[in-house]
């Protein structure tokens, strides 16, 4: 489904940081503001949020994550089940039920697939999948399924 194809720097009126400093933050924040809304991915969300630079960008990370969730839930900015991870963290939930009714499928398909997912390789080590059924339960509870 296309959000809309604009610019975030479009739709929410933003200008480059022209500081001249150079930073790496700084960089980022010049070139994600030139992306559309389907072209943000886990990494630009995860550091949308942590950065909070308003409400109006963290409820569009919000709501990038959860598709970006449904799309691959083992999508992550540094390694796999980073992005479900940060949507724990956050406490992130979809606003419709019919983003619910999605996440309720691919959850139940995570869990019942043995992880067997398009394009998840393997877990790095016991620990990291642990991990993620960890987070995969709080999602749940958090959601209230």
């Amino acid at each position: 489904m296309k959000i809309n194809s604009k610019s975030l720097k479009e739709l929410y009126n933003l200008d480059y940081d022209r500081s001249g400093f150079n930073s790496g933050l700084i960089l980022w924040y010049n070139d994600v503001i030139d992306k559309s809304y389907e072209q943000l991915d886990a990494r630009d969300v995860s550091k949308m949020l942590r950065q909070n630079f308003s409400d109006s960008l963290n409820n569009l990370a919000k709501k990038r994550m959860i598709d970006l969730f449904i799309e691959n839930p083992y999508d992550g900015e540094f390694s796999d089940g980073d992005l479900l991870e940060t949507i724990v963290s956050c406490n992130v939930t979809p606003n419709d039920s019919h983003k619910l009714r999605e996440l309720k499928k691919v959850l139940e398909a995570v869990k019942t697939e043995c992880f067997e997912y398009p394009g998840y390789e393997d877990w790095y080590d016991d620990e990291e999948r642990d991990k993620y059924l960890k987070n995969i339960e709080i999602f749940e509870n958090l959601l209230n399924l």
